[in-house]
């Protein structure tokens, strides 16, 4: 469906965000990977136009969740990858991160929009949120 999600919603998964970027770099890799689970679920009201963004996201999760015994933290991830070389190759999990970042960056920004102005058209919030990040 492509309906407004919840006020509700929207702070529960605004709170999960918050959490996250309050650890940063310190978050777990578990606990980031709970919150990008928590916040595919807004491509449920989306529509299907972003459904490749909804799978994209979760393959890139799925390779930390992957990694998270070996690697507890964010800053794990990236200091494992420094060390073996591989911060930059396509699907590295220090990469996945990276992109799941602005991702976090996107959402962020679309659920201010939308819990700041309750008769934004998802439309416009996803808009405002592409522009900005």
């Amino acid at each position: 469906s492509s309906s407004k999600p919840s006020s509700q919603f929207l702070h529960r998964i605004a709170d999960s965000v918050q959490s996250v970027l309050e650890e940063h770099p310190h978050c777990s890799t578990a606990k980031l990977a709970s919150c990008v689970d928590d916040l595919s679920n807004i491509f449920d009201f989306m529509g299907p136009i972003l459904h490749f963004a909804r799978q994209d996201m979760h393959s890139k999760t799925e390779s930390l969740k992957a990694v998270a015994v070996e690697r507890p933290t964010l800053q794990d991830v990236v200091e494992v990858d420094k060390k073996r070389n591989t911060i930059t190759r396509k699907g590295s999990p220090a990469r996945n991160l990276h992109r799941l970042a602005g991702v976090l960056t996107f959402m962020r920004i679309l659920l201010e929009k939308l819990l700041s102005n309750p008769r934004a058209s998802l439309k416009d919030a996803v808009w405002h949120a592409y522009e900005r990040s």
